[in-house]
């Protein structure tokens, strides 16, 4: 029997969303809370792979090319192509638990794809080298993202924070563990609809709305050179937040947190596609103003996280 453990934070994007997208840096960076893993690989007279992901559980023999009924079709084509050389007459149970909620921006796919590339490389006795495990996590999330960029299985796979220009990761930025909150607003967001909204924007009033695009990416070339990152998230969250509400990618929820979160002397920002999803609020005693934003999803943590690591 052999029995092994790991865990992958989740991200969030700090600056130059959508700005990566034509090719101007962007920043993330892995955040405190995790998605754990809990492994048991036994000899067996049947192969089989058992996943209980937060209570629900999934069966499959990785041998038998034949898809279930699983609702979720990707992620079990995701599954089998993780664990194609699973070795024959062997069992895994594998045991899932989130501390963050899925489907809001905060890198869940990212993460359970990384923790996936590490139990079927374990299993296959593969290099668990980080560059492999990041080329592998990226394979993976073309199940979920047509087209991912690589940012989001690189920041929960190197941890720390991540830069991305021209579709280029520079793994490594300096960042120290830096206290916020993560406020999710409840409203669904759509990353598709958000990005052609800012493609149209550009396309019809490029000389207006292409500057701006190069000062979000501006800001996340000054914060990865500042010597004081906690300082410059307090003088560039506004900034930002401001450009990106100019795109027209706030919404009277996002507004309400970013107000509430001046009043208490905090700035706030969104994070992500935008028109909903989640927004980072920081600042002096974050933590201990976090009642504040009752109304809605709170999650305190902080940036500059570890990431894929064995536990």
């Amino acid at each position: 029997m052999l029995r092994f453990n790991y865990s992958s934070p989740g991200k969030i994007i700090l600056f130059g969303e959508h700005a990566v997208v034509y090719g101007y840096s962007a920043v993330a960076t892995a955040i405190t809370k995790r998605i754990h893993m809990k492994c048991e690989l036994t000899k067996s007279s049947r192969t089989e792979i058992n996943i209980i992901d937060d209570g629900d559980l999934f069966s499959f023999n990785p041998r038998n090319d034949t898809l279930s009924n699983h609702p979720d079709r990707n992620r079990e084509k995701m599954l089998r192509f993780a664990f194609q050389d699973f070795p024959e007459n062997h069992t895994l149970n594998v045991e899932i638990k989130s501390e963050f909620p899925t489907g809001n921006g905060l890198g869940s796919s990212a993460s359970f794809c990384s923790l996936i590339a590490a139990a079927s490389s374990r299993c296959s006795n593969q290099q668990m080298s980080k560059d492999f495990l990041y080329r592998k996590s990226t394979e993976l999330e073309k199940f979920f993202h047509k087209n991912p960029s690589g940012l989001d299985p690189a920041t929960v796979v190197y941890g720390g924070a991540i830069k991305m220009e021209n579709r280029q990761i520079s793994k490594n930025l300096s960042l120290p563990q830096i206290p916020l909150l993560i406020i999710d607003t409840f409203v669904p967001r759509s990353t598709a609809k958000a990005v052609q909204h800012v493609a149209d924007l550009l396309k019809k009033n490029p000389k207006i709305y292409r500057p701006m695009l190069e000062v979000l990416g501006e800001i996340s070339d000054t914060f990865e050179k500042s010597d004081k990152k906690e300082v410059s998230i307090q003088r560039y969250f506004p900034i930002a937040q401001n450009l990106l509400s100019s795109f027209d990618l706030s919404c009277k929820e996002i507004d309400d947190v970013v107000e509430t979160a001046k009043k208490a002397g905090l700035v706030a920002k969104l994070s992500g596609a935008g028109m909903g999803g989640t927004v980072l609020v920081s600042g002096e005693r974050a933590h201990e103003k976090a009642h504040l934003f009752n109304r809605y999803g709170v999650i305190q943590s902080s940036i500059g996280a570890e990431g894929l690591r064995e536990e």
